[in-house]
C-alpha cells in the first residue's frame, strides 16, 4: 500500500517524529488538530521510508499543510499523491489561507510545491535549534563589566537601532529582511509582552547600549532575537550573553528547553549556536500560495 489515511492509535508516534523534522510548531500545530479534530493526514508507505501529509484545519482564516519524509528517496507514485493532496489543499481552502511547511531535506516536495505556484517565504528555509536544561549549567565571568537591565519603554528607539545594526549584514544577503525601526509599533507591542513574561533582557557598558535578546513564549520557549552592535561583536559578549540566557532568565521562566530559528544561509550565527550548546534539530521550509 502506498498511501492510506491515518490512523491516532497506530500513526501518532510515527507523524510526531516525521512533524518534528520540520519544526517544532509542525508537531504543536499537528497536537491542537488532533484535539479540536480539524485535520486531514495521510500517511506514505514505501519500505523503509515513511512520510506523511497532515493539513491543519483548525484556524478560522487558514489552512496549514505539513509534508515530511524520513528521507528524499521518494517514488513517483509518491509524488503523484502528494501532487493530488497539494490540489485537493487548495480546492478546501479557497477563500482562505494557505501556507505548506515542508521538510526542507526533502528536495522533490519542494520542487513539487514551486509547480503549484506557492513561493518561499523570505525567512526560509532555516534550521531550528535545540538547548535543553541539564540544571548544572555554569554562569561564565562578565569579563567585559557588561550589565544587565530590564525592559525600559522609553528606549524603544534604541533597542530598535541596536538590531537594525546588528542584523545590517544578514539584511543584505537577505534583502531587508528584518526591518526592526520601520516596523516601530509591532515590536513595542511584542517587547512590552515579552518584557511582562520576563524576557527581555539588555545589555550595557559604560551607558552603551551594546546588546539585547528577547525570549517568547509560543508554546514553547523561543530565542526570537538575539543582536549585539558590531562596533562589540567578536569578543566574547554574545556568548555571555547567551550564557546570561540559559542561566537567569530560562532558569526564572522555569523553563526546561529553548529553541531558536537560524536562517540557512546565516552560517555565522549556526556556528556561534552549536559551539554554545545548542543542537540542530530540524530544517523547514514554508511556502504561501501566491
Amino acid at each position: 500500500m502506498v498511501l492510506r489515511e491515518f490512523s491516532i492509535y497506530r500513526d501518532r508516534e510515527l507523524v510526531e517524529k516525521l512533524l518534528q523534522r520540520i519544526n517544532v510548531n509542525a508537531l504543536l500545530c499537528f497536537n491542537k488538530a488532533i484535539a479540536r479534530k480539524s485535520f486531514e493526514a495521510y500517511i506514505f508507505e514505501a519500505g523503509a521510508n515513511r512520510g506523511v501529509y497532515f493539513l491543519d484545519r483548525s484556524a478560522d482564516d487558514l489552512y496549514i499543510a505539513h509534508i515530511s519524509f524520513l528521507t528524499d528517496d521518494i517514488s513517483v507514485k509518491h509524488l503523484a499523491h502528494i501532487d493530488k493532496l497539494i490540489k485537493k489543499s487548495i480546492t478546501t481552502a479557497r477563500g482562505k489561507k494557505l501556507f505548506i511547511h515542508v521538510n526542507a531535506y526533502n528536495d522533490k516536495i519542494i520542487s513539487l510545491v514551486h509547480q503549484h505556484g506557492f513561493q518561499e517565504k523570505p525567512d526560509s528555509p532555516g534550521y531550528e535549534y535545540l538547548y535543553i536544561l541539564h540544571g548544572n549549567e555554569q554562569r561564565i565571568d562578565n569579563l567585559h563589566n557588561i550589565e544587565y537591565r530590564d525592559y525600559q519603554p522609553h528606549l524603544i528607539d534604541d533597542y530598535l537601532y541596536l538590531l537594525d545594526q546588528s542584523f545590517k549584514e544578514l539584511n543584505r544577503k537577505n534583502n531587508n529582511l528584518y526591518r526592526f525601526t520601520e516596523n516601530k509599533e509591532f515590536f513595542t507591542t511584542i517587547y512590552e509582552k515579552v518584557s511582562q513574561l520576563g524576557g527581555f533582557a539588555s545589555f550595557w557598558y559604560k551607558e552603551e547600549l551594546v546588546g539585547l535578546y528577547t525570549v517568547n513564549f509560543y508554546d514553547v520557549y523561543m530565542l526570537t532575537f538575539i543582536g549585539i552592535h558590531p562596533e562589540y561583536q567578536n569578543q566574547g559578549i554574545g556568548k555571555y550573553m547567551l550564557n546570561y540566557c540559559i542561566c537567569n532568565t530560562l532558569k526564572r521562566l522555569n523553563a526546561d528547553r529553548l529553541y531558536l530559528y537560524a536562517l540557512a544561509n546565516n552560517l555565522g550565527a549556526q556556528r556561534f549556536y552549536e559551539k554554545n550548546g545548542f543542537i540542530r534539530n530540524a530544517y523547514d521550509s514554508e511556502y504561501t500560495l501566491i
